[in-house]
């Protein structure tokens, strides 16, 4: 007989062949059994979804990424949540990123397509390019990514609304009265946006949108608001210079440091900055004073008022009379309050000790001679 001349080793071989075709046909039919069932619940997580769940505006910030968004905005086009938008800011792009998507928007009407103006290419444009997409969203919750993320999956944008309850991937009782919203219809098209701030509701989170300073002028001035935050920019800049320079044959030194470092762009706007800051000596003899006698100078040190941490400007003090002068550079309008942060650094240097303390403003803006202005401490108007 055949099976008479198998030893002990072949028995076992054949029962470990007969185990493992028991289990393919097992696993066989239990797939096929389950299939039908898998697919249907599939399918009543999707109705749910699509019944209930609030829809979604992906924000996406692009600067020259035509490469990385032929690839990346068909994964984000492919997600399996039901109702959302893309909307992706090209931000000053000199490649054919625009193209890119453009060519996809042919395909996907769900795709659209904003920008940053050229002439507003200020140092943080990325924050006005998410406030121009803000603006553009039809939808109440944003998604914000880069052109250079890719969603880990089809299911990339449910498993971040996850945590957006009443809606889920897998449990879904969405009502459009369980998710609240600003009275706006979109919160941020608004007027006065300094006093107002966008809120977006869920059942269980509340996020809190806070504009930056471009995007809440862009909100109020529109086109105006770049040449706003040009001046804007080129104040701060003029501010950080004069804190590196002690004496004014120091200036051309530290322009060309601040153009190494990339913080000036270009030789036009080295001469501006040049012109704007040697206006402050060249249009008075007591800021030339200041800026070429040996003072101890101290810029932007720490004084204390009544245990309150200050930091003018500019402090010089001349140890052999014991007067100390304080100096604020401003770069916009004449304000009271600026008045009154002179005065209380002048407080603080006499609780230090300074016998003889007179402060000052400089207006950059003002035309020569014109630009100093003295605080005094019975002063009611500024």
């Amino acid at each position: 007989m055949l099976f008479e001349s198998f030893h002990s080793i072949d028995w076992v071989l054949l029962g470990a062949l007969l185990a493992l075709f028991m289990g393919q046909v097992g696993y066989y039919l239990c797939t096929m059994y389950h299939l039908p069932f898998t697919k249907a619940e599939s399918l009543r997580r999707r109705e749910g979804q699509e019944e209930g769940c609030p829809g979604v505006s992906v924000l996406v910030c692009a600067h020259n990424e035509a490469y990385n968004l032929s690839a990346y905005l068909y994964a984000l086009l492919s997600q399996d949540y039901p109702t959302y938008e893309v909307i992706v800011v090209d931000d000053g792009s000199e490649d054919k990123t625009r193209e890119v998507i453009e060519s996809y928007m042919v395909q996907d009407k769900r795709l659209r397509i904003t920008f940053v103006p050229k002439e507003a290419r200020v140092r943080s444009t990325k924050k006005l390019a998410l406030t121009l997409a803000a603006k553009a969203a039809q939808y109440d919750y944003l998604l914000l990514t880069d052109a250079d993320c890719t969603p880990e999956s089809t299911h990339w944008i449910s498993e971040m609304m996850r945590g957006f309850e009443p809606c889920t991937m897998y449990d879904v009782r969405c009502t459009k009265d369980d998710v609240r919203s600003t009275k706006d219809e979109n919160p941020f098209s608004f007027n006065g946006a300094e006093n107002k701030k966008a809120e977006l509701w869920s059942n269980k989170n509340q996020v809190r949108f806070v504009q930056s300073q471009e995007g809440m002028l862009y909100t109020q001035m529109g086109v105006e608001a770049y040449r706003r935050m040009a001046r804007m920019e080129e104040g701060t800049l003029c501010h950080n210079i004069f804190a590196r320079i002690q004496t004014k044959d120091q200036l051309e030194h530290v322009l060309d440091d601040a153009q190494q470092r990339g913080e000036i762009d270009n030789q036009e706007q080295r001469e501006t900055l040049r012109q704007l800051i040697s206006s402050a000596w060249e249009g008075s003899a007591e800021m030339n004073s200041w800026f070429t006698d040996p003072w101890i100078v101290k810029r932007e040190h720490a004084v204390f008022k009544d245990g309150k941490e200050l930091r003018p400007d500019r402090v010089m003090i001349n140890a052999q009379t014991n007067e100390a002068i304080v100096l604020d550079y401003k770069f916009g309008k004449e304000n009271e309050k600026y008045t009154k942060q002179v005065r209380d650094y002048m407080e603080a240097l006499q609780q230090m000790g300074h016998t003889h303390v007179r402060g000052y403003l400089w207006y950059a803006r003002k035309p020569k001679g014109q630009q100093l202005k003295q605080i005094r401490k019975d002063q009611n108007n500024g």
